[in-house]
């Protein structure tokens, strides 16, 4: 549902301060998600907190993703010549999977 909504929100000039804002965000969540799995942080809040804590912080991560890879792949499909657009995707999904 976020992937729809941001679609219809973005513009091209939107397109990399809007990634950038994402990468950040994401720099941001992981550096919490560190912090909060630190002993000494898990020992000074409940182990049961910190995991509710680590579990809210990755469904935030979840929904940045999305600001990053959606406008991401927009641009591609857009600047990408349409000969080799199968190729091109068919290779930007398989290298994650090596």
């Amino acid at each position: 549902m976020g992937s729809l909504v941001i679609t219809f929100l973005l513009e091209i000039k939107k397109f990399y301060r809007l990634t950038i804002i994402g990468l950040t965000l994401h720099g941001v969540v992981l550096t919490l998600i560190g912090i909060a799995v630190i002993p000494d942080v898990m020992n000074m809040i409940l182990i049961s907190s910190s995991y509710l804590i680590i579990t809210g912080l990755m469904f935030i991560m979840g929904i940045i993703n999305v600001m990053i890879n959606v406008p991401i792949i927009t641009l591609f499909q857009r600047k990408v010549h349409d000969g080799i657009r199968g190729r091109f995707f068919a290779i930007l999904s398989t290298l994650p999977r090596v």
